[in-house]
């Protein structure tokens, strides 16, 4: 994850420094890129939470148990406007 760092200009409320995402590319600009993008192991994954819900959670109830939401995690890997890009370059109108 590719972060920006600037000096933090805010009068009052400066922290020092800013940070914000890269929005034009990730690590991933290609299939290249996605096949040699070192993916976690699903062996290595805490699904600990997932299987407790399914255990107590009511009949017809249901949960969303991840931390970021799956366009966030995709705008790490792609980049913001790269994601756009390819989204309209597929789209038929």
């Amino acid at each position: 994850m590719r972060l920006n760092k600037v000096t933090d200009t805010a009068i009052e409320a400066s922290r020092g420094k800013r940070n914000w995402m890269e929005e034009h590319s990730g690590p991933i600009g290609g299939w290249d890129d996605f096949e040699k993008y070192p993916w976690p192991e699903v062996s290595k994954i805490d699904f600990s939470s997932l299987e407790w819900m399914g255990k107590n959670l009511l009949d017809n109830m249901g949960c969303y148990d991840l931390t970021g939401s799956i366009l966030e995690r995709l705008t790490w890997l792609l980049g913001y406007e790269t994601l756009c890009m390819k989204n309209m370059m597929t789209l038929t109108w």
